[in-house]
C-alpha cells in the first residue's frame, strides 16, 4: 500500500465502481444530447447529475479525509453555502434569493462528487483508463463542435419559454453549455491529458490523435482566448526540457499549417483568433489585467458596505449601478477574476481559502513535474490560476455549469493517485516497466 497511508484506508474499485465513476467523468462531454430532449434550464436535470446521483448510490466510495485538497475544498464549500443562506435570508430580494440558494446546491454537488471519485484506492490502471474515456468523450464534443462550425448542427441554445440565449456568430458550442469558454476551457484540459497520456505511453494513436485534433480545435475554435492560452500553456508545460516532444510537436504544427489554406480558414472561421486580432482595438484583456479590478472592488465595498467582506454579495446576484445610477442585479454573473470572484461571491474568508488552494494544487503539481500525468495537472492548475486572473473559467456561474466539477476530479486524478505499491518498490523497478508506466512519489498531506 501507499507509504504514506493517503489511500490504504479505501478499499479498491470493484467492476461496479469502475464503470460508474467513467460514466460520471464521460458524462461532462455529452450535456447537450440530454438537453435538447429536456430543454435548457437551470433546474433540469444534466446527465451529469443523473450520473452523480447512481455513482452516489451504487460505488463503495469513502470520504478521503487524509486527502488535503478534499480538506480545502470542504472549507470553501461550507463557506459558500453559508454565505449564500445569508444572502437568501437577509441580503436579497426574493425574485433574487432563490439564485444563492441554487448555487449553494451545485457547489454541495461538486463537492460530492470529489467524495467519490477521491473516494476509492485507484490504481495506476484505473486512473489512465478513467482519462482515456475522458479523451473519447472529447472527440465525441469535437466532431459535434465541427460539425456546428460547418453548418449541419446548430449551436443555437433556447430557454423554455422560446427566449433565446444570445451568442456571438461563430461562436463554437459543442456539447456543452451556452458559454463559449466551457468548450474552450475543455478543449484545453483535453488537449493536455491527451498529450500527457501520449507521453506516458497509456494511449493508442488511434485514440490519441483524434482526441487531441478535437480537443485542440475546441480550444481553437470556441471563442475563448484564454481557452486557446491555456491549451498552449499547458503543452509548453508538458513538453519543456522534453526534446523529443519539442520537435514532434514543432513539426506537427510546423507541418499543419504548411498545408494550403489552414492558416486562411482560421482566420476566417475561429472567432477565437478574431478576437485576438482585435484585441488592440476594443477589447478589455489589458483593463482586466490592470489594477482596475482593485478599484471595482473599493466601489462594489463602498455601495454595499461592510456585509460584501463578511459574507460577499449574494452568489452572483451582486446589485450594482448601472449606467443612469439604479441598482441593476447581475445575476448568473461578476468579476471576470476567479480570486476576485469569491471575494465578490462569498466574502474574504472565501477568498482566502481558494487562494490557498491553488497554493496547494500547484504546490503538488509542481512535486510531481517529473511525471507526464503529473506535470499535466501542474499545467492545469497553474493554467487556470494564471489565466483566471482575466476571465471566469473556475467556481460556478457565467453558464460554467458542471465544468468546475470536471476540473476538480481531473486535477485529483492527475495529481494524487498512485499505484498500490511503496516508493521504494517503485523505485527498484526494472528500467523498461519504468518507461511504459510511473509512480508518483508519495506526497505527504
Amino acid at each position: 500500500m501507499n507509504s504514506n497511508n493517503t489511500f490504504d484506508h479505501l478499499r479498491s474499485p470493484n467492476k461496479r465502481d469502475i464503470i460508474l465513476c467513467t460514466l460520471l467523468l464521460m458524462s461532462f462531454c455529452y450535456e447537450l444530447p440530454l438537453v435538447e430532449i429536456t430543454a435548457y434550464d437551470r433546474f433540469n436535470p444534466r446527465l451529469f447529475d443523473i450520473s452523480l446521483l447512481v455513482a452516489a448510490l451504487f460505488t463503495g466510495w469513502k470520504r478521503n479525509k487524509k486527502l488535503k485538497i478534499v480538506r480545502i475544498w470542504e472549507i470553501l464549500t461550507g463557506i459558500f453555502v453559508f454565505s449564500a443562506i445569508i444572502s437568501f435570508i437577509a441580503l436579497l430580494p426574493i425574485q433574487y434569493g432563490y439564485f444563492s440558494l441554487f448555487f449553494a446546491g451545485k457547489y454541495i454537488e461538486t463537492l460530492l462528487a470529489l467524495w467519490i471519485m477521491t473516494g476509492l484506492a485507484w490504481k495506476k490502471e484505473h486512473i489512465e483508463n478513467l482519462l482515456k474515456f475522458f479523451c473519447i468523450g472529447m472527440i465525441f464534443a469535437g466532431i459535434w463542435g465541427l460539425l456546428q462550425l460547418l453548418g449541419i448542427l446548430n449551436s443555437e441554445r433556447y430557454l423554455p419559454n422560446g427566449t433565446k440565449i444570445v451568442t456571438q456568430s461563430g461562436i463554437i458550442l459543442a456539447t456543452f453549455g451556452p458559454t463559449y469558454f466551457h468548450s474552450g476551457v475543455m478543449g484545453a484540459i483535453g488537449t493536455g491529458i491527451s498529450l500527457s497520456l501520449f507521453m506516458n505511453g497509456s494511449i493508442s494513436k488511434k485514440i490519441f490523435a483524434p482526441a487531441f485534433l478535437a480537443s485542440l480545435f475546441l480550444a481553437t475554435f470556441s471563442g475563448s482566448r484564454a481557452a486557446l492560452a491555456l491549451a498552449v500553456f499547458i503543452v509548453l508545460v508538458l513538453i519543456v526540457k522534453n526534446i523529443k516532444y519539442i520537435a514532434i510537436s514543432t513539426s506537427f504544427l510546423f507541418t499543419l499549417l504548411l498545408i494550403p489554406g489552414v492558416t486562411q480558414f482560421m482566420q476566417d472561421n475561429s472567432v477565437t483568433i478574431q478576437r485576438i486580432e482585435d484585441t488592440g482595438s476594443h477589447n478589455s484583456i489589458e483593463r482586466r489585467a490592470s489594477a482596475n479590478y482593485f478599484e471595482v472592488m473599493a466601489n462594489t465595498i463602498s455601495v454595499h458596505g461592510p456585509s460584501l467582506v463578511a459574507v460577499g454579495g449574494g452568489f452572483y446576484a451582486v446589485p450594482m449601478p448601472d449606467r443612469q445610477g439604479n441598482m441593476k442585479y447581475r445575476v448568473g454573473y461578476g468579476l471576470h477574476n476567479i480570486h476576485f470572484f469569491t471575494f465578490e461571491q462569498a466574502g474574504l474568508a472565501a477568498f482566502l481559502v481558494a487562494l490557498y488552494f491553488w497554493y496547494i494544487v500547484i504546490r503538488t503539481g509542481y512535486k510531481n513535474k517529473s511525471h507526464p500525468l503529473g506535470r499535466c495537472g501542474l499545467g492545469i492548475s497553474a493554467g487556470i490560476a494564471l489565466f483566471g486572473w482575466t476571465g471566469q473559467i473556475f467556481y460556478h456561474g457565467f453558464g460554467t455549469e458542471n465544468m468546475i466539477s470536471a476540473q476538480l476530479i481531473l486535477l485529483a486524478l492527475l495529481l494524487y493517485y498512485s499505484p498500490n505499491e511503496s516508493a521504494g518498490e517503485a523505485t527498484a523497478a526494472p528500467e523498461k516497466e519504468k518507461k511504459k508506466s510511473f509512480t508518483y512519489p508519495q506526497l505527504k498531506n
